[in-house]
């Protein structure tokens, strides 16, 4: 479920969700050993809006960006009248990933690293989630979400994975 709330920017530039969900897997037949789930959701913009001012003032707005990852892309900038070094940023949108969860280790070097995927052993595993929130800032246009669950499992003759999708939903 995704309950679309106002953002804290309280513009109609930021959009705001609250997501909440199950996912189980059950493997049936053959000889499982486990796998790995890895859940989250694609976030989409159609148009990024930033701007930018420049000089002794110091201020900086930043471009668009999906809250938690970052975006990228082509864009077009406008300058304002009478900044100095100041201007307007419109480009493309882009779709984003957005995983669920966000494990933190350390890897073989003894730097951090994240993960978004978890292990489990047997014939089944799963998580539930409550109230994950993720959001859109700086979008000048519509702005839809989608959720999938990537599911690789591992048995004696095959390692295999399949992605689920759930239904796309507007974020306004």
């Amino acid at each position: 479920t995704a309950n679309i709330s106002p953002s804290m920017g309280s513009t109609p530039l930021h959009r705001n969700v609250w997501a909440s969900g199950t996912i189980d897997v059950t493997i049936d037949g053959g000889t499982a050993k486990g796998g790995t789930i890895d859940a989250g959701y694609i976030v989409a913009c159609q148009l990024n809006f930033g701007g930018s001012v420049n000089g002794e003032a110091g201020a900086s707005l930043t471009p668009s960006e999906v809250i938690g990852a970052a975006t990228g892309g082509p864009a077009a900038s406008i300058p304002a009248e009478g900044g100095a070094g100041s201007g307007i940023t419109i480009g493309p949108g882009q779709a984003t990933n957005v995983p669920i969860l966000d494990i933190e280790y350390e890897d073989d070097y003894g730097a951090e690293a994240h993960k978004s995927s978890f292990k489990f052993t047997g014939k089944s595993g799963g998580f539930t989630y409550s109230d994950e929130t993720f959001g859109v800032s700086g979008c000048a246009g519509y702005a839809q979400a989608r959720s999938y669950a990537k599911v690789t499992v591992s048995t004696d003759s095959v390692d295999g994975t399949v992605t689920l999708w759930g239904q796309p939903f507007s974020l306004g």
